[in-house]
């Protein structure tokens, strides 16, 4: 079977976080990476992607060896040909910052009828905001719909040639659309109400997952559910007290306290800050409900955890040159005046000098 996964942001705001929100970690890896993963669960063997930036996904993604399917890119501006040149049935159409559990049974004798899957979480509403953006359908269906400019929202407007079935999904629905959307999928994941979710991390008790070469100080408390990414780290005294996802790469520092918080990849969270009901970016906070980020321009508060060990390891480093090039240097210039020496960190220097 093959799947297209619609990555263009189209009639929502895909960059509230500062990147596209398919491309939003969710514990260890995008969503983005986590659709894939569901559809080949669901017995998908093909993935095409159709993205506005179709070169960096390609170079990111690979051809799929490593989910055990073939993966293609195609850009936006080629989705009729792509389509027209499609003779398999059905077709799975899938979104890539939302995820719902749609068993693979779910996919047997559709080949004549199309299928929404719509989210039971909005069931009530209007259909345009309760479907999740999933379907079964044919090639020649999404042609004749207005797909390539709408995405899957013109299959919501199928005319009477071909039957349509609206169907909601079982249990759980993931969403990167909002702040509110992320923190929500994440307490489901820790909760269990979506066990085909795959990530790394070793649980060292009931709900608390750590990641490889992570590091949590024997002073920090976490007092509820968790998920501590890869060489991410915990100082003395923080407290993580329930529902907190700290990314990859992350730095909590001492006294820091966290309560419902998605930390993304790559952040650093001060001393004794207090933060609750938020995603923290290494540029701002973001709160449900709020439209405009809270930018923090104090890196002792919040920053990029990268920069800050590596201003560390740069002090480190001055200070050992300037033993290195004081003391050593005093000695040679004595006996060996005119002579010049390669300096252990590659730095040429004139010991006459």
């Amino acid at each position: 079977m093959i799947g297209i996964v619609d990555c263009r942001p189209i009639g929502r705001d895909a960059n509230w976080a500062g990147c596209a929100s398919e491309n939003l970690v969710l514990f260890d890896r995008s969503f983005l990476q986590h659709t894939i993963e569901q559809l080949v669960q669901a017995g998908v063997s093909h993935c095409i992607l159709i993205a506005d930036q179709a070169e960096e996904i390609a170079l990111e993604l690979g051809n799929g060896s490593r989910w055990g399917c073939r993966l293609d890119v195609c850009p936006s501006s080629s989705i009729t040909s792509l389509l027209a040149g499609i003779s398999e049935k059905p077709l799975m159409i899938a979104r890539g910052d939302c995820i719902p559990r749609v068993a693979a049974t779910a996919l047997n004798g559709r080949k004549s009828t199309t299928v929404l899957f719509l989210d039971r979480a909005r069931e009530g509403g209007p259909a345009r905001e309760a479907f999740t953006g999933w379907a079964i359908t044919a090639p020649e269906v999404l042609l004749r719909s207005s797909f390539a400019t709408e995405g899957a929202d013109g299959l919501l407007r199928q005319g009477p040639c071909h039957a349509v079935r609206c169907q909601y999904v079982a249990g759980a629905c993931l969403h990167a659309e909002s702040p509110e959307a992320l923190l929500r999928s994440q307490r489901m994941v820790l909760d269990g109400e979506m066990p085909e979710i795959l990530f790394d991390g070793a649980e060292i008790r009931p709900g608390v997952f750590v990641g490889r070469n992570a590091a949590i100080h024997p002073d920090a408390k976490i007092l509820g559910k968790a998920y501590i990414g890869h060489e991410a780290s915990i100082a003395a005294g923080a407290v993580l007290e329930d529902c907190v996802v700290v990314g990859r790469g992350s730095l909590i520092e001492q006294g820091a306290w966290l309560s419902n918080v998605a930390v993304l990849p790559g952040t650093f969270v001060g001393r004794e800050v207090h933060m609750v009901d938020a995603v923290a970016t290494p540029e701002a906070v973001i709160r449900p409900g709020e439209t405009i980020p809270r930018v923090v321009r104090n890196p002792r508060v919040l920053g990029r955890a990268d920069i800050t060990v590596r201003e560390a390891a740069s002090l480190l480093l001055k200070a050992v040159r300037m033993i290195l090039n004081i003391e050593p240097a005093a000695q040679h210039a004595c006996c060996t005046p005119n002579r010049a020496a390669r300096h252990p960190f590659g730095i040429r220097k004139n010991l006459a000098a």
